[in-house]
């Protein structure tokens, strides 16, 4: 992973850590992340083709105590990327948007729960498939089935634990990533590396096994 997509993480993370107090200055890191990479910027830009913001924005919103989330990958990407824009422009009254539509003891840390850390991870997939996307367009492989089973099984092992978190959904992701689906595994798995504690590490140290081998292939 190159330096600027990690700064992109890293920005994402820092504003979830924050105190809300830093919001302003947190999003306008996080905008300015996002120009630095050359990967992230060309995966917002093709999620804001044909995207309607004001459209979108008012379905998300719509009831109230709660923000409706796309489950498409580059309609999030493009819904929270106009959402931090327009908090940064003013155009957007984050407090008016937490009051509304993140009721709870904590709205800062549920905006960052259920828009930012969404975004970074659908971000993060959309990137790291298009690489695979492309090395793979360069060769030609050959899946062994049984292999390839035991794989996408062991994937859906760990969605059900990362789901218990909250975090990574891995038919979310599937229904987005024009990839053979073993590709995909390697996709998933490297964001599930991130979320993953002891508990997952049984799964995680097979699948790595097999994932190596694929790539070997």
């Amino acid at each position: 992973m190159n330096e600027d997509l990690m700064q992109f993480e890293h920005s994402i993370d820092l504003a979830c850590r924050s105190k809300f107090i830093m919001v302003d200055k947190r999003i306008s890191d996080v905008l300015k992340a996002i120009v630095s990479s050359a990967q992230v910027y060309e995966t917002i830009k093709r999620s804001m083709i044909g995207f309607d913001f004001s459209r979108e924005l008012k379905i998300a919103t719509s009831v109230e105590g709660h923000f409706a989330m796309p489950s498409d990958n580059l309609r999030a990407i493009a819904l929270t990327f106009c959402i931090l824009s327009a908090i940064d422009d003013k155009k957007i009254d984050i407090n008016q948007l937490l009051a509304k539509n993140f009721t709870g003891e904590d709205p800062y840390s549920k905006f960052c729960d259920e828009v930012l850390v969404r975004f970074k991870d659908a971000v993060m997939g959309e990137v790291i498939g298009e690489t695979i996307d492309n090395n793979s367009s360069k060769k030609v492989v050959v899946f062994d089935d049984a292999l390839a089973d035991r794989a996408v099984y062991l994937a859906r092992q760990l969605e059900e634990y990362i789901k218990f978190n909250g975090r990574v959904y891995l038919d979310c992701f599937l229904k987005s990533a024009q990839m053979h689906e073993i590709q995909f595994v390697v996709v998933f798995f490297e964001l599930v590396k991130r979320f993953t504690n002891r508990k997952g590490k049984k799964l995680i140290n097979e699948l790595q096994a097999i994932i190596d081998v694929i790539k070997e292939q």
